[in-house]
């Protein structure tokens, strides 16, 4: 496929940070035109400055080329203890608010949800991680979690739906830490090649992935077709998913996730199949006497014995645990 762009974005700070043909411009930038006809035969993200109405220049980063629908939406699906601060689900037209930041998701078909806050609050991070990607960002809410907890460098997302990518943009550029993240307006697949098209050097990968897929199998209809691209395990497959981070993780790299319980055993076959083995584990329940809904899972290349433990949300119906409030009091402003 081919496709006609009439801008570019030159600038002192050009820069193509470790991804191949993916170019990525950042603030300070100009735009110039360029001639009527120019064909571009690979995907190639620009970013540019949008004037809105208010006058406030905001960061944007636009793909061209991209015909497919979204299936990497921010992962979280409804359940009864998704919003601690609230007994009813927000108006989505305003903004929801954590202690350090605040998200916006009037344009992204998935919201704000239990299973995004447990991954970007659970998740390890030591002291050696300087570039981190998250797989599906949606709304953005993880990559913002973990710039919050982490003094990484470079955080970058791939957001394939042109709503939620340019809703998650504005939410990284209306953080305090928009200068270190960055989200890409791709699919995983079309990520992995270009990444992988020359093999990258070591210090070209990620130390630290992240990623809250879809993963029901079953033809589910909400009636809304990009909330449920966004759910469907087709969209992307666990194989495809682990696959892709083996190729695009440092060695002594580290790849975090939340699936449901039930596919636990067959994730963990997958990434072995890999390379990649477990090394943490944490297994979810919404009450004590609940069903075990989720797995939280965070592997690498190197074989470790497995911390396993188990964590209960609630102790009464919106009364929340020690563990669940400590895990997120950073984050929620009730908490």
């Amino acid at each position: 496929m081919t496709c006609a762009i009439g801008w570019a974005i030159p600038s002192w700070n050009w820069k193509v940070p470790r991804h191949g043909n993916l170019a990525v411009l950042y603030k300070n930038s100009f735009v110039i035109p360029l001639k009527a006809g120019i064909l571009l035969q690979k995907s190639i993200v620009l970013s540019f400055l949008r004037r809105q109405e208010s006058g406030k220049e905001q960061h944007y980063n636009t793909m061209f080329c991209s015909e497919k629908k979204d299936p990497y939406k921010d992962r979280n699906i409804k359940t009864p203890y998704f919003y601690p601060e609230q007994t009813a689900i927000p108006n989505m037209t305003k903004p929801f608010k954590f202690k350090q930041f605040e998200i916006h998701q009037d344009r992204c078909a998935m919201k704000i949800g239990t299973d995004g806050v447990l991954l970007g609050a659970w998740t390890e991070i030591d002291n050696n991680t300087y570039n981190i990607l998250d797989i599906g960002s949606g709304t953005g809410i993880i990559a913002l979690m973990l710039a919050q907890r982490s003094a990484a460098d470079n955080i970058e997302a791939i957001e394939l739906d042109g709503d939620a990518f340019e809703q998650c943009t504005e939410n990284f550029e209306n953080s305090p830490w928009g200068d270190r993240l960055f989200c890409f307006h791709a699919g995983f697949d079309e990520f992995v090649d270009e990444y992988t098209e020359v093999e990258p050097d070591e210090s070209e990968l990620y130390d630290l992935i992240v990623s809250n897929p879809p993963f029901y199998k079953e033809d589910v209809t909400s009636g809304d077709s990009a909330r449920d691209a966004a759910r469907q395990n087709t969209s992307l497959p666990f194989d495809e998913l682990v696959e892709g981070v083996s190729k695009l993780l440092t060695k002594e790299g580290s790849f975090s996730t939340i699936i449901p319980f039930k596919e636990e055993s067959r994730f963990i076959a997958l990434a072995a199949q890999n390379g990649l083995h477990p090394s943490r584990i944490t297994r979810v329940k919404g009450t004590q006497t609940a069903d075990t809904k989720r797995s939280l899972l965070q592997f690498s290349f190197i074989e470790h014995e497995i911390d396993e433990n188990e964590l209960i949300i609630e102790a009464e119906r919106h009364q929340y645990t020690n563990d669940y409030t400590a895990l997120t009091q950073a984050f929620y402003l009730n908490m």
